[in-house]
């Protein structure tokens, strides 16, 4: 069986292509006993961030609002705790507020959190490209922000199956 997305070979009965990380089934809902058909449990909240760490480089397929948000939450906190330690520890360049642990994260988060970005946009049916809205000043920023706080695109659109719900 072909992926309908990068046309690769993928096993039958594949919830998700191994090459472009896109879905390939429907959609399966969290019911009241708060496990899904598969009989697994809801992502945690911190789960999200480490899903995206683990999708490394991957600017395929879609994202929901859940990872988006949760990845940018404890990336923030994870940030924020480590220019604290930079801080107390003598770490911060002078004149400039730039620690060397934090300076550190960001550089080996950046990929990661430019992928989530990017899924994000999928999920919404933007390009990722549309990322370079950001070199608007303020308008930029608060357009992205826009756009990745609405909802899913239902169903499928081209860059795959909407997300909610499936973990594979």
């Amino acid at each position: 069986m072909l992926c309908p997305f990068c046309k690769e070979e993928i096993a039958d009965g594949a919830i998700k292509c191994k090459h472009c990380q896109s879905m390939l089934a429907s959609p399966v809902d969290v019911g009241a006993s708060g496990q899904n058909e598969a009989g697994t449990q809801p992502m945690p909240p911190w789960g999200w961030y480490f899903e995206v760490i683990k999708k490394y480089a991957v600017f395929g397929g879609r994202a929901q609002r859940s990872e988006y948000w949760y990845f940018l939450l404890f990336n923030a906190v994870v940030c924020y705790s480590l220019f604290g330690v930079d801080y107390m520890t003598g770490l911060v360049h002078q004149g400039t507020t730039l620690g060397l642990l934090s300076s550190l994260y960001n550089a080996a988060l950046l990929i990661p959190g430019t992928a989530v970005t990017v899924r994000r946009l999928h999920d919404v049916n933007r390009s990722g490209w549309a990322l370079l809205i950001l070199l608007i000043p303020i308008v930029g920023a608060i357009i992205l922000i826009v756009w990745t706080a609405k909802d899913s695109q239902p169903g499928i659109n081209k860059y795959g199956l909407n997300p909610k719900g499936i973990r594979a």
